[in-house]
């Protein structure tokens, strides 16, 4: 469904008709269609960076090259990854809403565990960076992500 539309569009009714489940038991195991959505989201995130892993970057040259490598590297990943940027950018805006704040911190916790192991890759890359510093890298990936 996110590849026909956009989350907004997503109703908790055509999913569950989708799923073949009636929404009473959908509402079972997710509190609100944000909560499928949140779901999706970390699914996605942790797919990406499993990718990443798997096919992993081992950039040469200058730091600056270097440097150069990985923002190609995050960037084409993201973009091959259109669901992904689309959750992404819905998340603070969309997704955090009509949730439990249970559930937004077990998101929270989720994208930082995800965080951390982009922020190990990324750092395997570029050894001169700081762990914060690295961190920063990914923050600013993924608003410009959420951004665009």
């Amino acid at each position: 469904m996110l590849t026909e539309m956009p989350d907004a569009q997503i109703s908790l009714n055509e999913l569950a008709r989708r799923v073949g489940l009636a929404k009473s038991n959908v509402l079972r195991y997710f509190e609100t269609r944000e909560a499928v959505l949140i779901h999706l989201l970390n699914k996605e995130l942790d797919s990406w960076v499993d990718q990443l892993s798997e096919a992993h970057l081992t950039a040469t040259g200058s730091a600056f090259e270097r440097a150069d490598a990985v923002a190609s590297w995050l960037s084409t990943s993201l973009a091959a990854r259109p669901v992904l940027c689309d959750l992404i950018s819905s998340q603070a805006s969309v997704l955090e809403r009509n949730v439990s704040t249970e559930l937004v911190v077990e998101h929270k916790q989720a994208v930082g565990r995800t965080a951390g192991r982009l922020q190990a890759l990324v750092r395997d890359d570029l050894p001169e960076l700081s762990a914060e510093d690295a961190y920063v890298v990914i923050s600013h990936a993924l608003l410009m992500t959420s951004a665009v």
